[in-house]
């Protein structure tokens, strides 16, 4: 009886003109996403070797260690494998940092790119699944059963004493098979070409992309799960479309456009210049105090470099170390002030991020979203984890620069602060960018997954039940 009332509602779709129409436009759409993005993403890469190597020659260039931890080096992140399938904030600017020896590491952005880019989203594979055929999937349910009701075929089904979980049941599977068979066929195709173009993708690559495959799946049961659900409680057709529509638009365009805005009143946070600001009036106190101590001492100085002999060479040691220490306890002091600030800020702005998520979460396309661009390496995570890349990289850049500007402040100020010295930065540290491992990536995302598991459970069920206290009759 099940298998009979499967094979009607798969042939009815399969049949159907929305089929046909859905099967073409998912073909076409993710089959030109994937070129276009493949190409993106060959292009971006060439970018970054070119960054990498015009960075290295500009701190060959600098000519001394004092203006190299005072101007810093440039680093850059090379683009996500899996920019294809989720583009995600790959289409942000802030790949490239510039990391000083001591202060904020700053993240440029790249003002010469087209700036259309912005205002339009991006239209990769979960692009086109959050929008395209989360409608499809309210066009493919939405008379489910109204229609049904409407024709009085209902009617002819009920006479023939078929029970009504297993036809619900039907129902469901038949028209969630329906929509993901352009959806997997399509992602196949999309994995030949990625295949074919040159992206090293590993075996980890593959399976993040093999999750993103099941995460669309049961996306698409969510949404397809709602727009039965309504088709159950509606009455007429007209009822239940316009009803969708409606949803259709607070979860894909109200609810993820205006969660950050609301986030932001209820947890407030102050803005980076201000705690910008707030560190360099704090670091030019510090500065002065130092330089009022160094000012204090300058008769000392011109005796210990102006004397001769073993005496005012042991002057010399003796206050080029007590100054070495001055300078130590300079740093430490403008790092504590540098770390409690953007603590402070840092945690403030992942409150924010997390009550925006929260917020968002009412609706299945911002948990899917979520998910998707985590587990792809392209979502928020990815800026979180480049900072703190970013940050470890400055300690190593600090101390070799501190290892080279100790010899150089032994000899003298004149050779400390760029005279007559010896420069060569091919042992400097270079900043090698690595991805988190999938199962942090994972585990990270683990919550929006469980919500949008849970989207599918929820509506399904609601369906079954409002299914089975209907009046079709």
């Amino acid at each position: 009886m099940f298998g009979t009332l499967f094979k009607k509602e798969l042939l009815d779709h399969l049949l159907g003109f929305r089929f046909a129409v859905s099967a073409v436009l998912c073909l076409l759409l993710m089959i030109i996403s994937v070129i276009i993005l493949v190409g993106d993403y060959s292009a971006r890469r060439n970018d970054f070797h070119r960054n990498m190597t015009a960075y290295k020659a500009e701190a060959e260039e600098e000519g001394s260690y004092f203006d190299l931890a005072r101007h810093g080096v440039k680093v850059d992140r090379p683009p996500a494998k899996l920019q294809v399938p989720a583009y995600g904030l790959e289409k942000d600017p802030d790949r490239t940092a510039r990391v000083p020896a001591s202060g904020i590491p700053k993240v440029l952005h790249e003002l010469y790119l087209n700036p259309l880019l912005s205002l339009f989203p991006v239209a990769d594979v979960v692009f086109v699944v959050a929008t395209v055929l989360s409608l499809l999937a309210f066009v493919v349910s939405y008379d489910a059963v109204t229609g049904e009701r409407e024709q009085e075929t209902i009617k002819l089904l009920m006479s023939y004493n078929v029970p009504r979980d297993r036809l619900i049941l039907a129902k469901w599977l038949g028209g969630y098979v329906s929509l993901v068979i352009p959806f997997l066929l399509s992602a196949g195709i999309g994995c030949v070409v990625i295949q074919l173009a040159d992206i090293d993708l590993g075996g980890s690559d593959w399976m993040a992309f093999g999750m993103l495959i099941g995460l669309s799946l049961v996306f698409l049961a969510a949404m397809f799960s709602i727009g039965l659900f309504v088709s159950c409680i509606c009455r007429y057709s007209a009822t239940s479309i316009t009803v969708l529509v409606l949803i259709w638009v607070i979860c894909v365009l109200v609810v993820p456009n205006i969660s950050p805005y609301v986030a932001a009143e209820v947890v407030p946070v102050k803005p980076f210049s201000a705690v910008e600001s707030e560190i360099k009036q704090e670091t030019a106190s510090v500065m002065r105090s130092f330089m009022r101590r160094l000012h204090g001492r300058r008769s000392e100085l011109r005796r210990a470099f102006r004397g001769s002999g073993q005496e005012a060479a042991q002057a010399r040691q003796k206050l080029m170390e007590t100054m070495n220490q001055a300078r130590t306890e300079l740093q430490e002091s403008i790092g504590r002030i540098e770390e409690t600030k953007l603590g402070e800020f840092q945690r403030g702005q992942n409150r924010q991020i997390i009550a925006t998520k929260n917020i968002s979460r009412i609706s299945p396309i911002a948990a899917y979203v979520y998910a998707a661009t985590d587990v792809a390496s392209t979502g928020v995570r990815k800026q979180e984890h480049f900072y703190q890349s970013v940050q470890e990289y400055q300690r190593q850049f600090e101390r070799y620069v501190e290892t080279k500007m100790e010899g150089m402040f032994s000899q003298g100020f004149m050779a400390f602060f760029g005279g007559q010295q010896e420069y060569d930065v091919s042992d400097m540290p270079e900043f090698r960018y690595e991805e988190e491992e999938l199962a942090r990536r994972v585990d990270y995302s683990l919550w929006d997954i469980v919500v949008l598991a849970g989207y599918s459970v929820v509506f399904f069920l609601a369906s079954f039940v409002g299914f089975m206290k209907a009046d079709l009759l």
